[in-house]
């Protein structure tokens, strides 16, 4: 942040804080509001790893509302699945866990 209007990104240089995606916003909040619930199902799977990594640094758990299946990648971690009480520690493990739930909402 340089000033509440500009931020200097490494991809982009100095951008007005308006053209920041609204995956790196939505993971902004989520790391400096971390007890509140945010909707990251408008986010990319680009931002993935950063979600878990934020969970990872903050030490904590983070609550989130996602309606697809995100891709984490390969590495394993610990996803709690709220709607049906169960944890993933993989990708393989969160389609098993989310494919009923998606057939539920159809």
């Amino acid at each position: 942040m340089l000033s509440a209007q500009a931020v200097d990104s490494h991809a982009l240089g100095v951008i007005p804080v308006t053209k920041i995606s609204g995956g790196a916003k939505t993971l902004l909040l989520v790391l400096n509001e971390p007890e509140k619930i945010f909707n990251v199902s408008t986010c990319g799977n680009n931002c993935a790893p950063l979600l878990l990594e934020i969970a990872d640094n903050l030490k904590k758990d983070v609550t989130v509302n996602l309606r697809h299946i995100m891709d984490f990648g390969n590495r394993d971690f610990n996803i709690k699945v709220v709607n049906v009480n169960k944890i993933a520690h993989n990708m393989k493990e969160v389609v098993e866990i989310l494919i009923p739930l998606l057939h539920q909402e159809a």
